[in-house]
């Protein structure tokens, strides 16, 4: 398929810094209307944070490297369960993640077949040990961002598995 290989061409040229991401609200994705079902309870964040200007960098790299990308609206989210019960979206204290890579997967949405890996991509670091962040420029803000937070120190044998956080 050449368009897994344009996806991962264009994720190869992503230099997005590495970010926080903080989900502070839950809802029920409502879906389409017809037949009643179990619906996914989401965690989610405000519009415009920084995972939607990862969003739009990562989408003008696959456009420029060729691919069709559809112009449906993006919702950053992690599935917490499914259920008949619809919640109202609200607030809750924010859960931070710390996103320091980003993978693409071959979703076969109503398959039943689990994604597919494409690739894993890290995003920019300060150089180790120091903290320090290095300045990039954000094309959707036309602004200086920082590259980093600040190094946050690990406990002795946490595990450095990131969360998986759906696109």
């Amino acid at each position: 398929m050449p368009w897994i290989y344009a996806a991962r061409h264009a994720a190869s040229r992503i230099e997005f810094p590495a970010f926080d991401i903080h989900l502070d609200r839950l809802l029920t994705f409502s879906g389409r209307a017809g037949k009643p079902r179990r619906l996914p309870c989401v965690l989610t964040t405000a519009p415009d944070t920084i995972i939607h200007r990862f969003h739009r960098a990562l989408g003008s790299a696959l456009r420029d490297c060729g691919l069709a990308i559809p112009s449906w609206s993006f919702t950053p989210h992690l599935t917490m369960f499914y259920d008949e019960t619809v919640l109202d979206e609200r607030a809750i204290e924010p859960i931070r993640f710390a996103v320091h890579e980003f993978v693409i997967v071959h979703s076969r949405i109503g398959t039943g077949q689990p994604y597919e890996l494409l690739g894993r991509w890290p995003l920019v670091h300060p150089p180790k040990g120091t903290g320090a962040c290095k300045r990039l420029t954000d094309p959707f803000l036309d602004a200086e961002v920082p590259a980093c937070s600040p190094a946050t120190p690990q406990p002795a044998g946490a595990s450095t598995k990131p969360g998986q956080l759906r696109m």
